[in-house]
């Protein structure tokens, strides 16, 4: 029983992981039934790895019940260099792989890992097999290792497309698999093959939630973005649910609340004879070293375009330090030279760790001609909204606690503006939505209180529908 209760923290946790941080191409084998493909990318955390040596998974749950729970488990725990997962993951201090690595993505001729982590995937992927595209596209979660820059994910991208001889994609993505199509764009051939690309909750400008996760720790900022908002859960987590064991004042209309899931978990955690067995803030120290490290997680930095954004009124910022609102230029400073904060984008060297460094470059190569790269294609834009999401941090120099304001205009991760590209506020009336109904779909919340989330936008049946509506209108008017 203790070891199923263990099981089932860890879960938890790595799944609520994937929300915040978290080798090259491994090409699916076989041959390609069609010339073109609908490639469907996860977001950081979400794509499942394998050991290249063993070619077994070692972060990898796509089935609650099933015995990846103790070989993720397992890995947790392991105090051997040879099998500890969190050693396993660790990349150098200037976000490059280790010459020993023996990590690499799951594919989908591995025996696990084919729907990704929690098979977040997986409803995408059976809606549109379901909807008969098969019979022009071939159909492929393509998963990458989400500890690398986008600019070199991409670089495996292309080189999967090549491989397989596609000469048409459409791509689906989830959070920052958007980002690295974004990267993948950056080649007119690339943007030429591209028929359709549907992001879902993509930050392409950026995300606050980064400046709290570099103050707060990885783990921190979960109960913060949705702390009081009810959202859709999906039943393919109803048995953490029960596991946690919410009561009727944890509901809402039905819905749980996941920052009472995770307070829970976390009491559960801490819990003297759990602890026994697993140490989880010995665990989360470890994670938020490796974090650091990983380029990934600085693609993800507000942009210069945020700080500028209509979510601001003059004297606002999504910075504010020691009282002040800082510019793009400032905030960048202040990362460089705050005695906490310089620590973290700094290597043991003194010198800023490259992914910090070359981050205004990087942001700006998203954006030639100052549009969003994402926009010379044909995009459609899926995001959630109604959940609470960080609007600006208020930090200061003497250490005083970080402190934070929130709106509504966001999936609890990204912003309605970020993950529309700044096509919309969040805020729009219904007719202002229809009126962009071809570029655009929002899932809104109900009264302020039950938003669509960052992690569970690819489940809810309004969006697999309206996703399906654009599919099926771009494949009519390629067949003309």
């Amino acid at each position: 029983m203790k070891n199923k209760i263990i099981a089932l923290i860890v879960a938890l946790l790595l799944l609520c992981t994937a929300l915040t941080v978290f080798v090259g191409c491994n090409p699916n084998e076989g041959e390609t039934k069609n010339k073109k493909v609908m490639l469907l990318l996860h977001g950081i955390g979400e794509g499942c790895l394998y050991n290249t040596e063993t070619n077994q998974p070692v972060y990898s749950v796509t089935d609650f019940n099933g015995p990846e729970l103790g070989t993720l488990l397992a890995g947790i725990t392991s105090t051997n260099p040879d099998t500890s997962l969190l050693k396993l993951l660790a990349v150098n201090e200037d976000g490059s792989l280790r010459d020993d690595d023996v990590i690499r993505p799951a594919n989908m001729d591995d025996t696990t890992g084919q729907y990704v982590m929690a098979n977040l995937m997986k409803p995408l992927y059976d809606m549109l097999s379901a909807a008969s595209y098969s019979d022009g596209y071939d159909i492929v979660i393509w998963q990458y290792d989400w500890r690398k820059h986008t600019d070199d994910i991409a670089a495996d991208l292309e080189a999967y497309i090549h491989s397989k001889g596609y000469e048409k994609v459409m791509l689906f993505t989830h959070s920052m698999g958007g980002l690295v199509s974004s990267s993948f764009f950056k080649k007119q051939a690339n943007r030429d093959m591209t028929e359709l690309f549907i992001p879902f909750s993509t930050p392409f400008y950026g995300a606050v939630d980064t400046t709290y996760m570099m103050y707060e720790g990885l783990i921190a900022s979960i109960p913060e973005m949705i702390d009081k908002f009810y959202v859709s859960v999906p039943e393919e987590f109803s048995s953490l649910i029960s596991a946690l064991g919410l009561k009727s004042a944890d509901y809402c209309d039905g819905k749980p609340n996941p920052s009472v899931m995770y307070n829970k978990l976390m009491k559960m955690a801490n819990n003297p004879i759990i602890k026994s067995f697993i140490d989880i803030n010995s665990v989360l120290g470890i994670l938020k070293d490796l974090a650091k490290n990983l380029v990934s997680l600085y693609n993800l930095y507000p942009s210069e375009a945020y700080f500028e954004s209509p979510l601001y009124a003059e004297g606002e910022s999504n910075f504010n330090y020691d009282g002040d609102p800082k510019t793009y230029e400032e905030f960048l400073a202040i990362f460089e030279t705050d005695p906490y904060l310089s620590e973290i984008v700094r290597m043991s060297n003194n010198e800023l760790r490259p992914a910090f460094a070359n981050l205004t470059a990087y942001q700006e190569s998203l954006m030639p001609g100052g549009e969003q790269i994402s926009n010379l294609v044909n995009t459609f834009y899926v995001q959630g909204n109604g959940v609470k999401t960080i609007k600006s941090a208020y930090a200061y120099s003497d250490g005083t606690p970080t402190t934070y304001d929130y709106f509504t205009y966001g999936d609890g991760l990204v912003s309605v503006w970020s993950g529309t590209a700044g096509l919309l506020r969040g805020d729009e009336t219904p007719a202002q939505l229809a009126a962009l109904s071809d570029k655009v779909y929002i899932a809104n919340g109900e009264n302020g209180r039950t938003g669509t989330s960052h992690l569970f936008i690819v489940f809810e049946e309004g969006v697999l529908n309206a996703v399906n509506t654009k599919v099926a209108a771009t494949v009519a008017e390629i067949k003309g």
